[in-house]
């Protein structure tokens, strides 16, 4: 779930009741009730047998938000999605090409800074008005649904994103997808520009069984683009199976992991702008409490970049590393990895309501470095584990649920 939302008092079917006025607790319960609902019966089943994302986008063209494509990047992969999104709509922004609507998934760090405008995040009262005057029509969908169908939470933030866009006169639109392409509304999105950054052996429950499964998932966007460009990761696969596109090359990186740089690449071949050096939640480094603090998301050991770590290892002496990795990310893989490059991690669980937030690999493969369960949105429980570990810098990786929490800790302090 995002930050601040709890379990939902009520479902999203039938008709809107009178009541007290909506807050933005009660907007988030709102948007994830029906996921909730549905979640005991989703474990172990794919997106194709849960997700249908048709309903919805056919309510967004009969209210006329969906914006022409010729407006629109969207952006897919295993890994850089969100960055190559931020930074896109960040080049956009410069050029003077706004205003510039930017829709990712999951939030930053709060769940309204998942929707920005020249990079500000949709104000509360806003993002209040606008579900409010959509919440009729979706109650009225929702309770059209099969048994065991649902609106995604994805598909009802974006669909207060276009509307608060179209309200604010937005002219050019980067929307980052969900896990998925087929049975995502990003996937019946048109779009000039399509972008696949990556492809990676996750979610295989979801949209696998196979990582060929998710790279036909992911790279399905050709259908509905007239330009697709490719991260190395994806155009091999987009090789294998035949589907032609723009293969961006892996430009030098030093200060920062090649993937940063790669993002930047893919960026600026989209908007056709120089990018800037933006921050972006997936990479960072600081100074906590004394110690210098590396942080960047890692699903594989693809997504890892071997040079940096070993210059990080050069740099900060007596470097210990520290992963929250789920069962639906390569975990053994991403360990073994760090372990052969002398970086052998400890582990944390996260806890939670945010999906399925299971850490059985972990924990039976690496019982003896595992450090303990900690909620999702508990910044000082991760702070004292953090405290427990040995004296010296720290190399922090996972997903991206992880690096938010990691966020928060360092504001904490």
């Amino acid at each position: 779930m995002g930050f601040g939302a709890s379990r939902p008092q009520a479902g999203m079917g039938g008709s809107p009741q009178e009541g007290p006025p909506m807050t933005l607790q009660s907007c988030l319960d709102h948007i994830y009730s029906g996921y909730l609902a549905a979640k005991p019966l989703l474990a172990g089943r794919p997106d194709s047998e849960t997700r249908d994302p048709r309903p919805l986008m056919e309510l967004l063209a009969e209210m006329r938000l969906i914006p022409p494509a010729e407006r629109v990047i969207r952006v897919t992969g295993s890994k850089g999605k969100g960055s190559v999104s931020r930074l896109a709509a960040a080049a956009l922004t410069v050029a003077g090409e706004g205003p510039v609507g930017l829709v990712v998934s999951p939030e930053e760090d709060h769940a309204l800074d998942r929707i920005r405008i020249d990079g500000q995040a949709i104000p509360e009262e806003d993002f209040i008005a606008v579900h409010a005057r959509l919440k009729p029509r979706l109650d009225a969908l929702a309770a059209s649904l099969k048994p065991g169908r649902y609106l995604s939470p994805f598909g009802l933030f974006l669909a207060v994103a276009l509307a608060w866009f179209k309200e604010k006169g937005v002219r050019r639109f980067v929307i980052e997808g969900g896990r998925g392409v087929r049975h995502d509304e990003t996937g019946l999105f048109p779009s000039a520009t399509s972008i696949v950054t990556s492809i990676l052996p996750e979610h295989l429950a979801q949209i696998g069984p196979t990582e060929e499964d998710v790279a036909r998932d992911k790279l399905s966007i050709a259908a509905n683009s007239r330009r697709l460009l490719l991260g190395p990761l994806a155009a091999s696969w987009a090789d294998r199976l035949g589907i032609p596109g723009e293969s961006i090359a892996q430009p030098p990186a030093e200060a920062a992991p090649a993937w940063y740089e790669l993002d930047r690449a893919l960026a600026q071949a989209a908007t056709g702008h120089p990018v800037p050096l933006a921050p972006v939640p997936s990479f960072g480094r600081c100074l906590w409490r004394g110690r210098e603090i590396v942080h960047e998301a890692a699903i594989a050991p693809a997504s890892l970049d071997f040079d940096f770590l070993a210059r990080l290892k050069e740099t900060m002496p007596g470097l210990h590393a520290l992963v929250s990795l789920p069962d639906d990310k390569d975990v053994t893989g991403v360990v073994a990895a760090l372990e052969s490059r002398g970086l052998p991690p400890f582990h944390v669980e996260l806890t939670g309501e945010r999906g399925f937030l299971s850490h059985e690999t972990a924990k039976r493969l690496w019982p003896e470095r595992n450090k303990g369960a900690v909620r999702y949105d508990d910044a000082p429980a991760l702070a004292e584990i953090l405290d427990s570990l040995p004296p010296g810098p720290l190399y922090l990786a996972g997903t991206q649920t992880f690096l938010r929490l990691v966020r928060r800790m360092i504001a904490a302090d």
